[in-house]
């Protein structure tokens, strides 16, 4: 499924990321550091270790958070 996004930018999530994602947490920049760039339209994928989908997010720079768009249950 990750592959599908080719042209969306990825982020690597790591366990603590991971773990907000499958509850539905705020996620904010501070989870996303190294910060990673988002594509011409402001949404990131988030995958896992495996190049698992797990979410699909947008940024909202202006506010530091990063809001849902879909996610992917595994």
């Amino acid at each position: 499924m990750a592959d599908a996004l080719k042209g969306m930018p990825a982020h690597i999530a790591d366990n603590t990321l991971t773990r907000k994602i499958k509850y539905g947490n705020l996620i904010t920049q501070k989870d996303m550091m190294p910060v990673k760039p988002e594509g011409k339209d402001g949404f990131i994928k988030i995958i896992d270790t495996n190049n698992t989908l797990l979410a699909v997010l947008s940024s909202s720079k202006a506010r530091g958070k990063y809001d849902y768009c879909c996610v992917f249950h595994n």
